[in-house]
């Protein structure tokens, strides 16, 4: 945990080794100082430092310990502004640790608080998770899971809009039990409609911060706080469609012709589009994705659905070579060479809206 006020003391084993005097982090962690019964404890998680990811500790206690002095106690009332590490954030939600690193991504689970990353670490706001869960705890209304809707789906988004519109502090199972929807299609729908009311409101008054447009339309912060990403991922989407256009013009102007095209935020607020080729193209689809760039599909994309890695595969090219945003005219070449593109990758970049 990093308790509110001490983010200024947050260490890493390199900023030790440099105030220890030692040529390289590699250098000091020979020593073996740091793993020393007495020396003092992490103050990120062991899922926070697997692999590559860094060790963190309080510049306060490290000082204190290679000086020789006694190490202070971290102490002191619990406040809305402590970042807390994967294990105490799952346990101030009350989850098993697994359930809370997995809940972005099974469906009927509320997205997780938005992270705080400190020096490439993950951390919770107590304040936001003590919000999610006090919103998670509300009873779980709506169809019951595996039954249809009961509206329309051409009404779900006007009827949850006038719903929001009358009670901007509605909850998900309010909307489902008035409209009479799942709980995930309700869910997905509220998402939708507060961004949408964002969306209008940036547009008249740019530059508004998260707490201005929460006083503004009467939302709960943390609902504004995770509709920001999508708002941002559609006028990137937006964005795209000039681009999309000069593809498909220098596509056809090498003789590849496009049947239809479509842009989609995907989940986690990924900007990605599908072009369909004509029967005669060297694939059935190109897909564009905007943290690698190009690939072919041998199947029709599925835009509505995430894709947490890049999938990899018969009939699957990555068309990297000449970066995210070649010109229709390069991108055909690649296309047409077989020889050219890769089974995965070069680089796979967390989109803006995952950041």
């Amino acid at each position: 945990m990093i308790r509110a006020g001490r983010l200024k003391w947050v260490r890493t084993l390199d900023d030790i080794a440099k105030a220890q005097g030692y040529k390289s982090t590699k250098a000091f962690r020979n020593t073996g100082r740091h793993r020393a019964p007495q020396h003092p404890a992490p103050i990120s998680g062991p899922l926070e430092t697997r692999g590559r990811a860094k060790t963190l500790y309080d510049g306060e206690q490290t000082d204190a310990y290679y000086r020789g002095d006694p190490v202070p106690e971290l102490t002191g009332a619990e406040d809305p502004d402590d970042l807390l590490n994967r294990e105490e954030a799952a346990a101030e939600a009350g989850v098993p640790v697994d359930t809370w690193s997995r809940y972005d991504d099974l469906p009927g689970l509320r997205p997780l608080p938005k992270p705080v990353k400190v020096k490439g670490v993950t951390f919770y706001r107590r304040g936001d998770i003590r919000a999610w869960r006090e919103d998670k705890e509300i009873y779980r209304g709506g169809r019951p899971t595996g039954t249809a809707n009961l509206v329309p789906v051409e009404e779900i988004a006007p009827r949850t809009a006038a719903l929001l519109a009358d009670n901007p502090v509605i909850r998900a199972e309010e909307v489902a039990d008035e409209i009479g929807l799942g709980i995930d299609a309700a869910q997905r729908a509220l998402a939708a409609a507060r961004a949408d009311g964002i969306e209008q409101l940036l547009e008249r008054r740019p530059g508004l911060s998260e707490q201005q447009i929460a006083d503004e339309l009467g939302y709960p912060l943390l609902p504004v706080r995770r509709a920001l990403p999508a708002v941002a991922a559609r006028s990137r989407a937006r964005a795209l469609e000039p681009y999309l256009t000069h593809v498909i013009h220098g596509l056809d102007e090498a003789g590849i012709s496009t049947a239809a095209h479509r842009v989609k935020v995907r989940p986690k607020n990924v900007v990605a589009a599908a072009l369909k080729l004509s029967a005669a193209a060297p694939a059935p689809y190109l897909l564009w994705d905007e943290r690698y760039g190009w690939r072919t599909s041998p199947a029709r994309p599925n835009l509505d659905r995430g894709e947490r890695i890049p999938p990899q595969g018969s009939g699957i090219r990555y068309l990297d070579k000449a970066g995210r945003q070649p010109s229709g005219q390069a991108l055909a070449e690649l296309l047409k060479d077989s020889r050219t593109g890769r089974g995965k990758p070069a680089e796979f970049a967390e989109s803006p809206g995952t950041a």
